[in-house]
């Protein structure tokens, strides 16, 4: 099984963030020094947990944490989601 991630690369050299509740993928975008996606090249509505592109989760993914345009609509309208971690450790 694969570890969970924040983002994926593309076979152009870019990368997608994931969103750390639904899996859902961003438009592709130029990563920065790190190979992390750019917050701002996601596209409207994403947002970003910022963390060291080195810091492990509890959930095995590394780095800044994404959301999505979808979700954050859902969260700002008072609804709770879980996050893949919370998954992850249900399933155990």
């Amino acid at each position: 099984m694969n570890s969970p991630t924040n983002y994926r690369p593309t076979c152009s050299g870019k990368v997608k963030a994931v969103c750390s509740c639904c899996d859902r993928e961003s438009a592709s975008a130029t990563p920065d020094a790190e190979g992390e996606p750019v917050l701002w090249n996601l596209g409207r509505g994403w947002s970003e947990a910022p963390y060291p592109h080195d810091f492990v989760h509890q959930d095995g993914s590394i780095g800044s944490i994404f959301t999505c345009p979808a979700c954050n609509k859902r969260l700002h309208a008072g609804e709770s989601l879980m996050v893949r971690g919370a998954r992850t450790e249900l399933r155990a």
